[in-house]
């Protein structure tokens, strides 16, 4: 594979990557808006989401949504694959019972 090649497979990486975080992006932010039905409500998860810090709650406040820390200090949902799985593993229900 010459330089050009490899080139070219990584924007095509680099766009598929973009592609997964917008994806993930909309999954979490159409899930979490059949959850937070209340904007500004408190929504505690069944068990803390485990990062850096502990993470017990959601909240939605405008068209965003916020998660809770351990000393109660709010920052923006992660959009990584760990969160997406630890929602769609609380939450999951809720769209399975749709597609019924």
């Amino acid at each position: 594979m010459n330089a050009e090649e490899i080139k070219g497979l990584s924007r095509k990486i680099e766009k598929l990557e973009d592609q997964l975080t917008e994806f993930r992006r909309l999954f979490l932010y159409a899930l979490l808006d059949k959850v937070c039905i209340e904007e500004g409500k408190l929504y505690y998860f069944a068990a803390p989401f485990q990062s850096a810090m502990q993470y017990d709650a959601v909240i939605k406040k405008g068209k965003d949504f916020y998660l809770r820390d351990e000393d109660g200090h709010f920052r923006e949902i992660f959009i990584n694959e760990n969160f997406v799985r630890f929602i769609d593993d609380l939450y999951r229900e809720l769209y399975e019972n749709e597609e019924e």
